[in-house]
């Protein structure tokens, strides 16, 4: 939580290397600290880093900590973990970032892996301060589906071929906070809302985000 990276030994538990980032980086403690995982991608580990003026991305050597590459943008860091997936036959990382700021910024990144080339920024982001990126991207074949929850929103988006994306739809049926959606048979299932007494489960049809159907359970727990 407090921006820690550390590598252990996973037989004796002992400690290989450790870096502060937030120090290292300058980051500020954001509203619950940092809350992104790292995700490990060949001998690399990508952490969305969110550095004042950036890097917004940075990769680091599994075995000795050093940094092997960063992505410039200004975007700070959010609570989603990025995800890999393949879209056009190559393997993009794809980052929900935006954190703390003033006004409110963020939005989804997409980064070609072999090239290291930042590919496009899509702008989302609830525009209340008091709000946060943390669901993690749902990639559907050359889409990703990206939402937030406080004056909730989210967006279906298309990834094109020579590195553009365009929005495909918006909806406020679905505005989902730290849970990530999933896609079954054409169908994206997530939870609408911020606290347990909002909380719905819907289901947006996946090509005109139509919403099907949605369920407000009634806890009967005190």
């Amino acid at each position: 939580v407090e921006g820690i990276l550390q590598c252990i030994d996973l037989e004796s538990g002992a400690l290989r290397w450790r870096r502060d980032l937030n120090a290292e980086y300058g980051i500020s403690q954001n509203f619950f600290g940092v809350g992104t995982s790292p995700v490990e991608f060949g001998s690399r580990v990508i952490i969305n880093l969110g550095a004042p003026g950036g890097p917004a991305v940075a990769a680091f050597d599994l075995r000795t900590g050093d940094c092997a590459w960063e992505i410039e943008h200004e975007w700070g860091p959010s609570y989603a973990t990025p995800v890999i997936a393949p879209i056009h036959g190559a393997l993009k990382l794809l980052v929900f970032a935006g954190g703390e700021s003033r006004p409110p910024s963020g939005g989804l990144l997409g980064i070609d892996l072999e090239t290291r080339a930042l590919e496009f920024a899509f702008p989302m982001r609830s525009e209340k301060f008091e709000s946060v990126n943390a669901s993690s991207p749902l990639v559907i074949n050359d889409r990703v589906f990206v939402s937030h929850s406080i004056a909730g929103k989210g967006a279906l988006v298309r990834a094109s071929k020579d590195g553009g994306v365009e929005p495909v739809w918006t909806t406020h049926d679905l505005g989902v906070y730290w849970m990530t959606p999933v896609h079954k048979d054409g169908y994206i299932y997530g939870f609408n809302g911020r606290h347990e007494s909002q909380a719905e489960l819907v289901c947006l049809d996946a090509a005109t985000g139509e919403r099907m159907w949605r369920w407000a359970p009634k806890w009967k727990e005190t």
